[in-house]
């Protein structure tokens, strides 16, 4: 699609990013109405936790989707991994 057509060109991050709270049931609704069945959750250990949420409420639904964490944080606050991606950067600069 266009939107991505030229992306590699181009700094910072297309997909988006937030702080702060979310609504899992209304996440839920909009990628059970789009018909998916996987979403990936980039980032630290908040977004890991919204991620089980938005996992919990898939499976309350007996919905078969998938949902993805990858592991992202500048604060290498993930349990179970040595680093993620963006941490050296991070303590570089």
């Amino acid at each position: 699609p266009e939107f991505v057509e030229n992306i590699h060109d181009v700094g910072g991050s297309a997909i988006g990013s937030g702080r702060g709270g979310f609504d899992a049931v209304k996440i839920i609704d909009a990628a059970e109405e789009m018909g998916l069945t996987m979403v990936f959750i980039i980032g630290g250990d908040g977004t890991h936790a919204a991620a089980m949420k938005l996992d919990e409420e898939a499976q309350s639904r007996g919905l078969r989707m998938v949902i993805g964490a990858i592991p992202k944080t500048i604060d290498n606050d993930i349990k179970l991994i040595d680093r993620s991606f963006g941490f050296n950067t991070a303590v570089q600069e």
